[in-house]
């Protein structure tokens, strides 16, 4: 199902989306503004003009507003060698965020755990459909369903570092207490599991809360996944953080607070174009770069 705009009353499928870089207050992220709203549904079209197959505004189930800023897929910069903050997730990572903002919004808690998960779900679905191959979209959809939920993020890193200690130190021939690294495997283990029942709690379609075993597998799942991808990436995180340190020797932010404009860094607008299909013959359209 297609990413869609609004032209002259009526919805048709999105081929670019106009973002602005705001200047930069952080060094470890880059933020945009959406200058013109998109949006998304999973309905088949209700019209058809010249240009092709038209949605209704009825008919499109989530809208991006203008003047949503947004750090694109949130990925820390660390971790660019593996996975950018921007390419073919560009359109999901907002829409995902532009949700994850409306659950934080919700009255109570259960709530705001079935509306990130519903946002999870669709972010992957969203990747699916901008082309991504299935690694991307299941990594990707792991570390938003895992690190999406702040009451598992501390059980699983401490998780992560025990394994990853453990299996050194078993690698490397010091492994003299096992039955201490055994406890402690089993101890981390025991506090994930408990994070991830809680996280599970949900509010139900007869509004009470209460374990959904979709929402607890999803969970056991994306945090499997993070931890057997966790020993590559860690060497990533490792070899990239060197590489910039070095690279960013002498850096300072440009633009900050109360700075007059002449002062701050240039910033551009960047009209982003997804991989579309192209005719043999037919040019790539250019991205636009305004000052």
């Amino acid at each position: 199902m297609p990413f869609v705009r609004e032209s002259k009353g009526r919805w048709h499928v999105c081929a670019t989306v106009d973002l602005r870089q705001l200047p930069e207050r952080h060094r470890t992220r880059t933020r945009f503004e959406v200058l013109e709203e998109f949006g998304y549904t999973r309905l088949p079209p209700d019209g058809r003009d010249a240009a092709g197959p038209t949605w209704s505004r009825a008919a499109v189930e989530h809208v991006v507003p203008p003047g949503f800023v947004t750090d694109l897929a949130s990925v820390p910069a660390v971790l660019w060698g593996v996975i950018a903050s921007y390419g073919r997730q560009t359109l999901p990572a907002v829409l995902h965020a532009t949700l994850y903002a409306a659950a934080r919004a919700a009255p109570r808690a259960p709530r705001t755990r079935r509306l990130r998960r519903e946002a999870d779900t669709l972010f992957r679905l969203t990747l699916r459909d901008t082309g991504a191959g299935p690694v991307r979209q299941w990594l990707m959809w792991a570390g938003v369903r895992t690190f999406g939920s702040p009451v598992v993020v501390v059980p699983l890193v401490v998780t992560g570092v025990v394994l990853l200690a453990v299996g050194a130190l078993a690698l490397g021939g010091w492994l003299t207490a096992p039955a201490i690294a055994l406890a402690a495997v089993i101890t981390a283990a025991a506090a994930l599991l408990a994070a991830l029942v809680v996280t599970g709690v949900e509010e139900g379609d007869d509004g009470r809360a209460h374990v959904r075993a979709d929402s607890l597998g999803g969970l056991v799942g994306a945090c499997g996944l993070v931890l057997v991808a966790a020993p590559p990436v860690v060497v990533v995180i490792v070899v990239t953080t060197l590489v910039r340190v070095v690279v960013e020797l002498g850096e300072e932010p440009v633009a900050g607070p109360g700075r007059p404009v002449e002062e701050t860094a240039p910033t551009a607008r960047i009209t982003w174009s997804p991989l579309l299909a192209r005719s043999p013959g037919q040019a790539r359209p250019a991205p636009s770069r305004e000052p």
